[in-house]
């Protein structure tokens, strides 16, 4: 765990520079998760809602693969449809998309497409109190205030062990599976970043190997306590 005094001074810090980001502007609270490819987030995203549920006294919910779907309504698909493209790779999606149109939407850009997921999720991170479990999100919520961004890792021998032990494979094949999903995690950010030089910022990084779900939950708790307090 971190240092007390160190992490004090993080969270200080994190309020300069959101005090810092517009005076007299509401801000709402919203988290962003980025995973590596093998760290499992499920637990700690349950109990982290559960937790800032309970201390805003304000019902916090989860957006991972509804993302796709709020966006897919604003498209026009059918939810079989959606279930079939949630089921296939994430760097095909929007061909899936478009594929997927009827015929009065079948020329639509991929440019249209990538703007309406881009509204689904800035609008609703406006409305706060979501926990975004991937999707680009850390990337399109750049410039929106009142989000704390998180990446969650682990070393990749780590996390290919792991993948080896639940898929019951080799540790070459889980190797060569856990690069082909990055790759096309990648490639999915990659859709939304406006330049190639248009990294993510994520406000903190926890280390899956090392960290437990609820130590992870306590740091995170304890930066939204600093920023606006228990209601």
């Amino acid at each position: 765990m971190p240092n007390s005094d160190n992490l004090r001074n993080f969270l200080d810090y994190l309020l300069v520079r959101e005090e810092k980001g517009g005076r007299g502007k509401k801000s709402v609270p919203f988290v962003t998760i980025t995973r590596d490819v093998g760290c499992e987030v499920d637990g700690f995203v349950r109990l982290l809602t559960k937790r800032l549920s309970d201390i805003s006294h304000t019902p916090w919910s989860v957006l991972d693969k509804e993302i796709l779907r709020l966006a897919a309504s604003e498209l026009k698909l059918k939810e079989n449809e959606l279930e079939d493209m949630l089921e296939r790779s994430e760097h095909y999606v929007f061909d899936d998309i478009l594929a997927s149109f009827s015929e009065n939407y079948y020329n639509k850009s991929e440019a249209k497409a990538k703007s309406i997921l881009r509204d689904v999720i800035r609008d609703r991170a406006k409305q706060g109190h979501v926990v975004f479990v991937g999707r680009a999100s850390e990337i399109i919520t750049k410039g929106l205030r009142g989000g704390l961004r998180v990446k969650v890792h682990a070393p990749f021998e780590w996390r290919v062990d792991r993948l080896s032990k639940e898929w019951g494979v080799s540790l070459k094949e889980a190797q060569e599976m856990t690069e082909k999903a990055e790759k096309r995690k990648g490639n999915f950010r990659n859709l939304f970043k406006e330049n190639e030089n248009d990294y993510p910022e994520y406000d903190l990084t926890f280390n899956k190997s090392s960290l437990t779900d609820l130590e992870m939950v306590e740091i995170l708790v304890g930066i939204y306590l600093s920023r606006w307090g228990k209601i």
